[in-house]
């Protein structure tokens, strides 16, 4: 009874000071009078914390005062005033390419002072081509913007091909293109990203159809061309593609370097090839390099090059064999890269255990379709080409599966791609380090799990392809996917995995 007597007297109280009216005495508080506690610096959206400007462009920045019902007048001011400059209505209008403070100071309180860091770039913007054999005179004369690097690995749909598209802001590199059919299902992807109408260097690894056949059919469309590199116009199945290099020379004021010539500093050419200050390519000597257009032409000549990005290194050589790998482990001064692309398609007389060893990349990147019958016309499916159509034949060889998977690095991570399963892969490094990523676009060939249908090619009329058709792998390990155990290449696996 005594603690209810308590609460009642308390509640009585409670009630009595939220009736009690307002001493007439005391005058109301004033919003001129709030303290400001901080000052929040948006870009009129949301609040930020840093920003990155371009040359050329201005940035609208608005300061609020909390508690709002503070004053919301502030003072701008710029630690470093040859950077960028801050008009009192908060535009940034930037001056010179650096970095430094903006500040936006309460004026009834200078103290509540909040600050953002400001990164003014160059504008992307070309401003010439240079010869590129020197870091003092790049390919690409002015800055071609803070874009990651990204390398795709093309897909194409005619038994074995490689073409290779690699982009570093506006500069883009194009290695190989595949078959004629090749270039046609992928002249729209190339333009899409070559998007100021320049290629800065075309390579052709070596005179085989899977590799420049479709050179003409992918370039026709770009406008500029800034140099070509390659296995030196040997014979004379590459007759179109030598009438585009001798057109763009003379259309575009191309640069020519052969592989010979680089290896051997001849003709103007240089063992180093630089698209920017930080964005290189290096020619290895393979020995087997034709001096002069009557040399062979075949895999033995295929150009090997490795590229440089800042601290990541991407090494490819088209389909070049065990000698030319033995030679340039013996005769290069060769580090330990993040991506290699798999010699060959992954072929068996490729991908030296000695020469992978000594890279011991990050990831390895295999580029072949599945297999069709040679001879076939290319194309989409058809109820009568049944062949190989869950992906059990052709490359990449049981053998070098074996010697892949036994590099030091891999044998840890086991970062192996596919792009029969993955499509077009898109490699990227963000800062230029080891740590890529793989996205991959989705395969349009792709392959079939038969373990469903009994064995048997079950036809679809709904989908116009074979039922079962394997999906979602895009993304995933080559180890990871329903071809690997199709080929029975678990056993190739370290014992760390298969324990």
């Amino acid at each position: 009874m005594r603690k209810r007597y308590i609460f009642f007297l308390f509640g009585l109280l409670v009630i009595s000071g939220c009736n009690k009216k307002p001493n007439p005495s005391t005058p109301p508080v004033s919003s001129s009078e709030v303290t400001p506690l901080s000052v929040q610096i948006s870009d009129g959206t949301k609040e930020i914390y840093e920003l990155t400007m371009e040359m050329g462009t201005t940035q609208s920045l608005k300061a609020n005062v909390l508690p709002k019902t503070a004053p919301q007048d502030v003072k701008w001011s710029v630690d470093d005033e040859s950077i960028v400059s801050i008009d009192q209505k908060g535009t940034v209008t930037p001056l010179k390419s650096g970095e430094t403070l903006i500040s936006a100071s309460a004026l009834t309180k200078a103290s509540v002072t909040s600050s953002i860091f400001v990164n003014v770039k160059p504008k992307v913007e070309q401003l010439g081509v240079g010869k590129g054999t020197s870091i003092d005179d790049p390919l690409y004369l002015g800055f071609e913007g803070d874009d990651p690097l990204e390398i795709y690995f093309i897909e194409t749909y005619h038994i074995y091909a490689d073409s290779i598209l690699m982009k570093k802001g506006n500069v883009e590199v194009l290695i190989d293109g595949g078959w004629v059919y090749d270039g046609l299902q992928n002249k729209a992807f190339v333009n899409s990203l070559v998007t100021d109408g320049r290629l800065d260097m075309v390579i052709a690894t070596h005179g085989h159809g899977d590799h420049y056949d479709a050179i003409p059919t992918l370039v026709e469309d770009i406008p500029s061309i800034s140099s070509f590199l390659d296995y030196g116009l040997a014979g004379g199945e590459s007759a179109t593609y030598k009438r585009v290099v001798k057109d763009r020379i003379e259309k575009d004021g191309s640069h020519y370097y052969s592989a010979y010539d680089s290896v051997n500093g001849l003709n103007g050419a240089s063992k180093k090839y630089y698209f920017t200050k930080d964005f290189y390519a290096e020619v290895l000597n393979t020995g087997q390099y034709g001096a002069d257009a009557s040399a062979s032409s075949g895999n033995d000549q295929s150009v090997a090059i490795m590229f440089y990005y800042k601290d990541f290194k991407f090494y490819t050589a088209g389909d070049l064999t065990t000698n030319g790998e033995r030679y340039i482990l013996n005769n290069e001064l060769l580090p330990e890269i993040s991506l290699y692309k798999a010699s060959h398609h992954g072929s068996h007389g490729s991908n030296d255990q000695g020469l992978m060893d000594k890279l011991n990349p990050y990831s390895v990147a295999i580029t072949a379709s599945r297999a069709g019958q040679y001879g076939a016309p290319p194309g989409g499916p058809s109820q009568t080409n049944t062949y190989n159509l869950d992906g059990k034949s052709g490359h990449p060889a049981a053998e070098a599966v074996e010697r892949i998977y036994k590099i030091p690095r891999i044998s840890l991570n086991l970062n192996v791609y596919w792009n029969m399963y993955s499509g077009t892969m898109k490699f990227t490094t963000f800062g230029g380090a080891n740590d890529v990523v793989m996205e991959g676009l989705g395969p349009k060939k792709g392959y079939h799990d038969l373990g469903i249908t009994s064995g048997l090619p079950v036809w679809n009329e709904t989908i116009q392809d074979f039922e079962n058709k394997v999906t979602g792998e895009e993304k995933l390990k080559f180890h990871e996917t329903k071809v690997f155990g199709f080929r029975e290449y678990e056993k190739y696996l370290p014992a760390w995995y298969l324990a």
